[in-house]
């Protein structure tokens, strides 16, 4: 009989250190003025030279309005905005059931503790129902979604002392028909080297 292959698990070997997770929901309805979604502080020195930052999020969004709508989307570390940028208005159309949204970014020192470069993306999905749970597997193609694949960021923040990530959210339109809900937050460390 062959031997069992063993695969090493990443959160067994201390490779990857979950910072935080905050199922706490938070919604953002009736406003266009940017909102605090999730934000954690980064303990000093976290990153090291040799780390990466993960931050993410999973929420829905639901346009009960007339017209299509559009967000905007801010990502800081500290005082320093890592990415900021707002869709076009008629981006996400009106729809009767809520979509899914992700974000994920990823961050890492360059071999310093205070110059930075990374990436990410945030999707807001298709409008349509799922037979479980929010979102469709739709194709991608379509423009009723809005977001990015993926996108670059830099930065010159000095990790040697504890920063803030925070992550905004604002609808381009202020109503009562239009809801954005973050579900879940996280922040995770993982070792490059």
């Amino acid at each position: 009989m062959p031997s069992a292959i063993r695969i090493p698990q990443l959160e067994l070997t201390g490779i990857e250190e979950q910072l935080d997770v905050n199922p706490l929901e938070v919604e953002v309805v009736n406003t266009a003025v940017l909102t605090t979604v999730y934000s954690f502080v980064v303990p000093a020195g976290a990153m090291g030279t040799d780390r990466l930052l993960e931050v993410g999020m999973i929420g829905d969004y639901q346009n009960g309005a007339l017209g299509g709508q559009g967000v905007t989307l801010r990502v800081s570390l500290g005082a320093v905005t890592l990415y900021e940028d707002t869709s076009p208005n008629l981006a996400i159309g009106q729809g009767n059931t809520r979509r899914a949204a992700l974000m994920r970014m990823q961050l890492s020192n360059r071999d310093v503790t205070n110059a930075q470069i990374g990436g990410g993306y945030f999707i807001i999905g298709e409008d349509g129902v799922a037979a479980r749970g929010f979102g469709t597997l739709a194709d991608l193609a379509t423009a009723d979604r809005t977001g990015s694949e993926y996108v670059t960021i830099q930065s010159a923040v000095d990790t040697t002392v504890a920063q803030t990530v925070t992550v905004r959210f604002a609808h381009n339109n202020a109503s009562v028909n239009i809801s954005f809900r973050k579900q879940l937050g996280w922040a995770k460390i993982v070792r490059v080297s």
